[in-house]
């Protein structure tokens, strides 16, 4: 099933805007989860590596279903050749989740503080998860509203499918297809993902 899944994606590449990659390392400590993490975003027609961030967060559960905490990140842009963006972000973050029969779901919720080229602004995120675990394999859909608090108005949004696969109980794979839509063009992603727990 995960062959056939990635089979499909790579059939549908040639209609893709970008690829997306994430790296995220994490540990247990105490009663807090502590992560690392990275993503890269390289655009698709021109070849070339266009975003890349460092994160470091931590959260804890508060109840069996309830879960919140903090994460630090600095990223590097450059969607337009030769115009670079800095910029660093605060966000904490609380996720809920709930079993529905053989499907869990999961509603989260971040208030990313942001500052970049001098500039401050908040801008809330919200998403639903849906996903099913198939032995080793786990499918989800997902759909992500964002909301530009500082000028009061909609941002983006980012509609997903995708799967992962665990090759162990620590290593995890993933791939999946993403829809943004808000920066004027809708926006067709492919992504990857790897994560690998101590």
């Amino acid at each position: 099933m995960m062959l056939a899944f990635l089979f499909m994606l790579s059939a549908n590449a040639h209609a893709l805007d970008q690829w997306w990659n994430g790296v995220k390392l994490d540990t247990q400590l105490g009663n807090y989860a502590v992560f690392l993490g990275s993503d890269q975003r390289m655009l698709e027609d021109e070849s070339r590596l266009y975003h890349f961030n460092v994160k470091l967060g931590a959260s804890t559960k508060l109840t069996d279903a309830l879960s919140a905490g903090l994460e630090f990140r600095v990223e590097n842009s450059d969607p337009v050749e030769d115009q670079y963006r800095d910029e660093q972000r605060l966000t904490p973050f609380a996720s809920y989740k709930l079993r529905l029969s053989d499907y869990s779901a999961d509603i989260r919720v971040r208030l990313e503080n942001r500052w970049f080229d001098g500039d401050y602004s908040l801008r809330p995120r919200v998403r639903g998860k849906l996903s099913k675990k198939i032995d080793n394999i786990g499918l989800y859909a997902s759909y992500e509203y964002f909301f530009n608090a500082t000028k009061g108005k909609y941002n983006q949004s980012r509609s997903a499918l995708g799967a992962e696969l665990a090759i162990d109980n620590n290593l995890k794979v993933g791939a999946y297809l993403m829809l943004l839509d808000g920066t004027g063009d809708d926006v067709h992603i492919l992504g990857s993902e790897f994560s690998y727990t101590f």
